[in-house]
């Protein structure tokens, strides 16, 4: 296996990956915010883009023979926000539903944003190979801290971030409504960066 920063040609496999790992909240704002378009291409598009927080250029890669099989995407956390051009085409409610998500943030940290690992591939390590280049990056940038926010009802994921260093900070209360497969609010959690 390899780790490796993203590159352009990367953006399809990123994109299906973060989707995947979102737990249903690409989906559900996509439903509103484009209701006719493909969550995986429309995040494609935006993986590609330099400018977008989910740049390619944001993101490592591990790789086992030739396959992406894992992905993690992290930014400044101060830079978290919503796509304007999404929040305009969401309905008002829609958007009260998500505010909790895009303003909770650790200013400072580094942002992770998304880690995606393909089923088959999980419980091999590659979770914890692109944790180390994260931290690495997050040194990189003079980061003292990483952040993150995780379905607190994913007992798998907390119990990784939690491995991996991360402390429960507080619960953020989130209701997408109706439907929406995911019981409880969101994690926030904080890992200081390793020297």
């Amino acid at each position: 296996m390899t780790v490796r920063g993203a590159l352009a040609t990367d953006a399809d496999d990123i994109a299906r990956l973060l989707v995947a790992a979102s737990g249903g909240l690409v989906d559900y704002v996509f439903a509103y915010a484009a209701p006719d378009h493909d969550p995986v291409a429309v995040m494609t598009r935006a993986v590609a883009d330099i400018l977008s927080l989910y740049s390619y250029r944001n993101c490592f890669v591990a790789v086992e023979e030739k396959t992406i099989v894992a992905t993690v995407n992290a930014f400044p956390a101060e830079a978290y926000r919503l796509d304007p051009t999404v929040a305009d085409a969401l309905p008002p409610a829609v958007l009260e539903r998500l505010r909790p998500i895009y303003e909770t943030t650790v200013p400072g940290s580094l942002y992770l944003s998304g880690m995606g690992v393909a089923a088959g591939h999980r419980g091999h390590g590659h979770g914890g190979e692109l944790m180390a280049a994260l931290f690495a990056e997050a040194r990189r940038l003079g980061r003292e801290e990483v952040s993150l926010l995780v379905w607190g009802d994913n007992v798998n994921a907390v119990r990784f971030y939690a491995a991996m260093g991360f402390t429960r900070r507080r619960k953020i209360a989130v209701d997408l409504g109706p439907g929406h497969r995911h019981e409880e609010g969101m994690l926030l959690m904080v890992a200081p960066t390793p020297a």
